[in-house]
């Protein structure tokens, strides 16, 4: 079992883009997969339930090659990377192996970071994905009521905002779903972008199982974050001033 590094990562998914094949990015971090091993979840994000842990191992389970799973199983330190700025901590690596193990079913698992990566390092690279691939889209956002849109619009090229409250979204999971479903449906949506934290996982399972495959369903997490200013996390403090060039219009 290994985690691909961020360029093979990527890789990986510009075959499915090149061929327009839709295709699902989800990510679980330690916070996902700690829920999915019984951790009770806090304020701040989510609390765990019988039902939230149940999805959430349906959605690690699901086994395809166009639903990719991202992970932090044995990630490498890549180049540029240190403590804080996205490189794993040796002690946090074995548990999350372990719970991997226990619940997961593939060989391979995409980075967990790679957008974020190139966000921080090579912002031009990012761009030139975000417009060549997902600008050239009918784009849908799902993410957090506090990220500020008129930003979140500099970058991507998005026409629907489907809002999820800013802590303990699954609550409203049905009703964040049915509107993503219909959105979809009644709208002709290409590209799906979350940003709904764990909620974002349950989201892109439910979209996959219901047969609802022809959209680029995307997992941007904290990157939203990131573009939208909100200093939530210490990779963001520590690269603040690094995305700016993805303000920059051709």
């Amino acid at each position: 079992m290994r985690t691909l590094k961020v360029n093979e990562s990527f890789e990986r998914m510009e075959r499915l883009f090149i061929n327009n094949n839709p295709f699902v990015y989800t990510r679980f971090g330690d916070g996902e997969l700690m829920l999915m091993d019984g951790w009770k979840g806090k304020a701040e994000n989510h609390y765990n339930s019988p039902e939230l842990m149940k999805e959430l191992k349906e959605a690690f389970l699901i086994n395809n090659d166009k639903y990719l799973i991202a992970s932090l199983p044995k990630m490498e330190i890549e180049d540029k990377m240190s403590i804080g700025l996205f490189a794993p901590n040796p002690v946090d690596s074995k548990a999350i192996e372990d719970i991997v193990n226990k619940y997961g079913n593939r060989d391979e698992y995409l980075n967990y970071i790679t957008f974020h990566y190139y966000s921080v390092f090579y912002p031009d690279k990012l761009k030139n994905i975000i417009d060549y691939y997902f600008n050239s889209k009918k784009n849908m956002f799902v993410g957090g009521e506090h990220l500020n849109r008129e930003i979140l619009k500099k970058v991507f090229n998005i026409e629907l905002f489907v809002r999820t409250p800013k802590t303990q979204a699954y609550k409203k999971v049905d009703e964040i779903y049915d509107k993503i479903k219909r959105g979809i449906i009644n709208n002709k949506f290409e590209s799906v972008f979350f940003a709904a934290g764990i909620c974002t996982k349950v989201l892109q399972k439910r979209l996959w199982n219901d047969g609802i495959r022809n959209v680029y369903s995307i997992d941007i997490g904290s990157l939203a974050d990131f573009i939208a200013g909100e200093k939530i996390r210490t990779w963001i403090k520590k690269a603040e001033n690094n995305f700016i060039k993805l303000y920059e219009k051709k």
